[in-house]
């Protein structure tokens, strides 16, 4: 038994399942190549691949033996693929289309400047180059050929020089529970890594590499009436959409190199080639990404997350207390970590191994206990086409068990310690193991669900940080002051609820999927309570686990948490482009005969958002009073009797409305501009000044 700060124990149970990857590899145990293993549950997608990586001419050779299962009620008489690495293929692709536009929204970003050029290497609009994915052999369980009848679709737009999602047709169709299986052959060449996937020097990182079943909805899932499929083409800006699946993979890279991937090691040999061949094995993730360097370029390490050391007790009560659940109820299991560093980098192990586990254990409390055996993180070396000398932002990203994370500095860092950006970019990716692995959501139509959520939980996760590493700055950095800056520079309000091939720049695809929604859930979060919210985000990843939940669902379930109607703030803001603002107008008041005093407060709605607000009135004589209001109209005239007079209004005193930017006019205070005489600039500006002040959330 395994013991936590406060004394209780882990389960030995817990402990075995968390370490059983440790112990195969530390033990040595081989286990054989053994294609056909199905998985007890019987997964809707299962893959069995084998790739070859030449690191010279970064080519990879793929064998792939894929089972897809009819999980409708109706016969499927045709197959969707994804194939997204040919999104790198021109510069005509969907991809670098929308990335040159985002380009020309923000020319001073680094990271999006010229990365069309980046990601297509040196291949120029005519450039009638080989495609990156060539599928050379395409056959169904009976040897049928079927390579001739894969052709491109365009589900999203009209681009048919994109070909990243194929249509193919079956000789016969797919009858419900049944399955067929596809034998497929190609030759992938990888390219320069700037956009997720592709080579930088020696270091190898290859996501959306193979083809990929795309998702078939049955008839009910994301309110669809009848059974189909939803594929996508390769986007910029967002992630993915993808099945729940088992993947058996054995990657082959030169002797002695080192290779991580989603899920866990369960073999290494040497063959009869000189190559090591390293088997990896994943369940339920929704894709396999992997990375191969060579060990004068990387150093692995190797860690783990033990509850008994690592849950900070004021954690554990704070989640208990927040989810009405036992500590018991809240135990976490052991996590095996793996690092793969630059080893000019020694220092970033300590860094990494810090967040990673401080990540685990509050999104462990918070969403379930983190349901993989293994978490791996990648920390690329420094290069990439930047003058700082860092890796690009683009490096930043979450696969299924695996994380890609830079150690750049960030700009405006939220806290001063050096490795607040790791923090942030380890806790924004592990909280994408719930909301992109556990649940599998729609990332291009919708978003905004796993791009605000996750930002969400970045920004709770800093906060608390900042209170366990500084709990004498009890008023220290807000780490939500950036994700406002995003929404007040947003040039074009936006709603949220659209796919993110809509979007007009990257600053309006930042605002719209990450801020608004971020802070659209900080302000239910005021409203109903952050206990209820709490408890209805972790339901909403409990029920629908393996699934693919909708924005409405999450609604649904909020509401059910917290007993109360949020469609109506949700469709306004998600659904909607409504801007919450208020202000106060003027207060003109007067002493009556009897020496009491009356005031009338205008109080305005500038912004388009209907909703309640609070009030907070302070008197002369030291008392004060809460009004909840609704402006319905423009403006309205609230009258309000007291025994002394009027000194100060606030309206949102506690920062409900995180929304609300622009919080200045949110203040009204005796002798203010009303009054003033030559210097009524002076007032405005210490009114402006005070506004600042107030509670953001």
């Amino acid at each position: 038994m395994a013991l936590l700060r406060d004394g209780r124990s882990v389960p030995a149970a817990l402990l075995t399942l968390g370490r059983l990857a440790t112990l195969i590899m530390a033990t040595g145990i081989v286990l054989p190549w053994a294609p056909g293993a199905a998985a007890a549950d019987e997964p809707i997608t299962t893959y069995e691949i084998q790739a070859t990586l030449d690191p010279g001419s970064h080519r990879v050779t793929v064998h792939e033996v894929v089972r897809w299962r009819n999980p409708g009620s109706e016969p499927v008489n045709e197959l969707w693929l994804d194939l997204h690495l040919k999104a790198f293929d021109s510069r005509q692709t969907s991809l670098a289309h929308e990335l040159a536009r985002l380009d020309a929204g923000v020319p001073v970003d680094p990271d999006l400047r010229d990365i069309a050029r980046q990601i297509t290497g040196n291949r120029d609009a005519g450039d009638r180059a080989p495609s990156r994915m060539r599928i050379t052999r395409l056959e169904d369980e009976t040897g049928t050929g079927l390579l001739s009848a894969l052709e491109p679709a365009w589900p999203d737009d009209a681009n048919h020089d994109d070909c990243t999602t194929a249509r193919l047709p079956l000789p016969s169709p797919v009858q419900p529970t049944g399955s067929v299986t596809l034998t497929i052959q190609l030759e992938l060449d990888l390219p320069p890594l700037s956009y997720r996937s592709g080579y930088l020097g020696d270091l190898h990182l290859a996501a959306r590499w193979y083809p990929r079943v795309a998702v078939f909805e049955p008839a009910g899932v994301r309110g669809r009436e009848t059974g189909g499929w939803r594929a996508h083409q390769y986007h910029a800006g967002g992630g993915q959409y993808a099945e729940h699946a088992t993947y058996d993979v054995l990657l082959r890279v030169p002797r002695g190199w080192l290779v991580v991937a989603t899920g866990v090691e369960v073999y290494r040999a040497p063959d009869e080639n000189g190559l090591d061949q390293v088997r990896f094995r994943a369940t339920d993730v929704p894709e396999l990404a992997w990375a191969a360097a060579p060990p004068d370029l990387m150093e692995q390490v190797d860690a783990d997350l033990d509850p008994s050391r690592d849950v900070p007790h004021a954690w554990l009560e704070d989640a208990a207390r927040l989810l009405e659940l036992s500590p018991a109820e809240l135990e976490l299991p052991p996590t095996h970590l793996r690092l793969l560093l630059p080893r000019s980098r020694p220092e970033l192990a300590a860094q990494i191994l810090q967040a990673a586990r401080r990540a685990l254990v509050w999104n462990g409390l918070r969403y379930g206990p983190y349901p993989y055996p293994q978490l791996t993180v990648v920390s690329p070396p420094a290069g990439g086409g930047q003058s700082q000398g860092q890796p690009p932002s683009c490096f930043d990203a979450a696969y299924p068990t695996l994380i890609v994370a830079g150690a750049g500095p960030a700009a405006g860092a939220l806290l001063p310690a050096a490795d607040t950006h790791i923090e942030a970019q380890i806790a924004n990716a592990v909280a994408r193991q719930y909301l992109g692995s556990v649940v599998a959501i729609d990332e291009l139509e919708e978003a905004w669900l796993v791009e605000g959520l996750s930002e969400y939980s970045e920004r709770e996760y800093l906060s608390a940080i900042r209170k366990l590493d500084r709990p004498d700055e009890p008023n220290g950095d807000d780490p939500w002051m950036t994700l406002r800056s995003e929404l007040a520079r947003q040039d074009l309000v936006t709603s949220p609820d659209r796919p993110v091939w809509r979007f007009r720049t990257a600053t309006g695809l930042a605002a719209g999927t990450r801020a608004r929604p971020a802070l659209a859930l900080r302000t239910v979060r005021g409203i109903a309570g952050p206990g209820c919210t709490a408890r209805g985000l972790r339901r909403w990843i409990e029920r629908f686990s393996g699934g693919h939940p909708s924005g409405s669902e999450l609604t649904a379930t909020l509401e059910e948490a917290c007993g109360q109607d949020l469609g109506w703030l949700m469709d306004q803001i998600i659904h909607g482009e409504a801007v919450p603002d208020w202000s106060v107008l003027d207060v003109e008041q007067h002493r009556r005969d009897d020496g009491s005093w009356q005031a009338a407060i205008d109080l305005g709605r500038p912004g388009t958002l209907v909703g309640p607000v609070e009030l907070e009135l302070s008197f002369a004589d030291g008392s004060a009073r809460r009004l909840h209001c609704e402006v319905l109209d423009r403006w309205e005239r609230l009258t309000v009797e007291a025994d002394s007079r009027l000194e100060r209004v606030v309206v949102d005193p506690d920062g409900v409305w995180a929304l609300e930017t622009r919080r200045a006019d949110n203040t009204w205070q005796a002798g203010g501009p009303s009054g003033a005489g030559p210097v009524w600039w002076l007032a405005t500006l210490l009114r402006a000044v005070h506004g600042l002040g107030l509670p953001w959330s």
